[in-house]
C-alpha cells in the first residue's frame, strides 16, 4: 500500500523517534505509559503519534531531567490562584532569598494585583492539593524601561513594577516575557525534584506555545541564570547568554524569530495556526 501521510497534528513513527532522539521501540513504550496518543487509521496496520504529546515529551527529555516516575505521586500543572500565591512566595524565599535581602522578595499582595490584570502569569505544580513547584513570568512591553531595572536587581521586589506595567495577553499584542523564577519545593527528595521539575518545565513550555495559539506575539524571552542547573536548563532550551547590565549576573535570551530551538519552533507554528484561522474567518 502507498505510504500514507500523517493526519494534521500527528507524526510518523520515524518523525517521533527523531524528535525524541530515542528508538521507535522506546516511542511505543511511552505510548504504553499513556504519554503519547497513538492513532491507527482504519484499514492500516501502522499508526501515527499525536504531535502535541511528542513535543511535550521532547521538552521534558531535552531538559536532561529524570523521568523515571517510580513511586512518585502524579502532579497537576495549572494557573495559580490567589491562595496559591502565598505558597509560591514561601518557596521563593527558601530558594532565592537570604537573611539580608528577604525583604526584597515580591510580596503576595503585589503578585495578586498582577494576577487580576493577567491570570496567566503564575503557574503552580500541585501534588494533590499541595503546591510543590511554581513558574512565574512577567509580560512586559518590548521597550519597557522596567526591563533594565529588573536585570540589574538581585530580586524582582527591588523594582517598582506597577499593575499597569504588566501586559495582558491579547491577539496581535507584542510581548517581552521575563521568566521571574522557576522552583520546586526544596524539602522534596532529589529524584522527585528532578521528576517534578521536568513536568513543571514542560507545563511552562506548553503555556508559551499556547500564547501563539491565542495570537500573542512573543518577541523575546529573558531569564536570569541563578544556579548552575538553571543555566544548563536555559542552554538546553536554546537560550543564548547576552551581556549583563550588572557584574556577576548571567542573563539569557531566546529571540523567538531568530531561534530554531524546539520551544521557539512550536510557538511559531502555533502562531501560524492562529493566523491561518483568523484569515479564514475574515474571508
Amino acid at each position: 500500500m502507498p505510504r500514507m501521510q500523517p493526519p494534521k497534528g500527528y507524526y510518523t513513527s520515524t518523525e517521533a523517534s527523531r524528535i525524541l532522539n530515542i528508538s521507535e521501540a522506546m516511542v511505543r513504550e511511552h505510548v504504553k505509559k499513556g504519554k503519547i496518543e497513538y492513532l491507527v487509521p482504519e484499514g492500516r496496520k501502522q499508526g501515527f503519534y499525536r504531535k502535541k504529546d511528542v513535543d511535550k515529551l521532547a521538552n521534558e527529555l531535552n531538559a536532561f531531567l529524570h523521568l523515571d516516575e517510580g513511586e512518585f505521586i502524579p502532579s497537576t500543572f495549572t494557573t495559580a490562584s490567589e491562595k496559591d500565591v502565598y505558597a509560591i512566595v514561601d518557596i521563593t524565599k527558601t530558594l532565592f532569598a537570604t537573611e539580608e535581602n528577604e525583604g526584597n522578595v515580591t510580596p503576595p499582595e503585589k503578585y495578586i494585583g498582577w494576577l487580576k490584570k493577567n491570570a496567566e502569569i503564575m503557574y503552580v505544580l500541585k501534588r494533590k492539593n499541595e503546591v510543590i513547584g511554581f513558574a512565574t513570568t512577567l509580560p512586559l512591553k518590548p521597550n519597557s524601561p522596567k526591563i533594565q531595572e529588573i536585570l540589574k536587581a538581585d530580586l524582582l521586589g527591588e523594582v517598582d513594577i506597577k499593575t499597569d506595567d504588566v501586559e495582558k495577553y491579547e491577539p496581535g499584542k507584542h510581548i517581552l516575557l521575563y521568566v521571574v523564577g522557576i522552583g520546586i519545593k526544596p524539602s522534596l527528595d532529589q529524584d522527585l525534584k528532578r521528576t517534578y521539575g521536568s513536568h513543571l518545565i514542560s507545563g511552562l513550555i506548553t503555556s508559551v506555545v499556547e500564547l501563539g495559539r491565542k495570537g500573542v506575539i512573543l518577541q523575546e524571552i529573558l531569564a536570569i541564570g541563578a544556579t548552575r542547573s538553571g543555566i544548563k536548563l536555559l542552554q538546553a532550551f536554546g537560550f543564548s547568554e547576552i551581556p549583563s547590565p550588572k557584574a556577576g549576573k548571567r542573563v539569557f535570551a531566546l529571540k523567538i524569530q531568530e531561534s530554531g530551538a524546539p520551544v521557539s519552533s512550536q510557538y511559531k507554528e502555533a502562531l501560524e495556526e492562529f493566523s491561518n484561522r483568523h484569515n479564514k474567518t475574515k474571508v
